[in-house]
């Protein structure tokens, strides 16, 4: 059985700011190295204006199931409420088992 990842968004406001984590663990433990790149993408949000892109890679070892989250996504906020609820994508490429 191949695994596959399972997301989650977490809530995430450190004082003085707004952003965003994401985790992803494994739904079946893989025999061996698991690892997977990450990045988010413009939707409605625009990187540098809502948001501030984010690169990485998440990595298992064999059998582990552990939340791995991803690092913080800071949301950018000029104190004006955007009126079309802007959202961002997280693209996971070039999975490796």
């Amino acid at each position: 059985i191949s695994p596959f990842l399972i997301l989650s968004a977490v809530p995430f406001t450190p004082v003085g700011f707004i952003g965003a984590l994401f985790r992803f663990a494994p739904f079946v433990p893989s025999n061996g190295l698991l690892s997977v790149n990450y990045s988010t993408v413009d939707f409605t949000a625009l990187s540098g204006t809502n948001y501030t892109k984010t690169t990485g890679t998440l990595t298992w070892t064999d059998g582990d199931t552990a939340m791995k989250f991803t690092s913080y996504i800071p949301i950018l906020y000029d104190g004006i409420v955007p009126q079309n609820n802007p959202v961002f994508q997280i693209t996971l490429f070039n999975l490796s088992l």
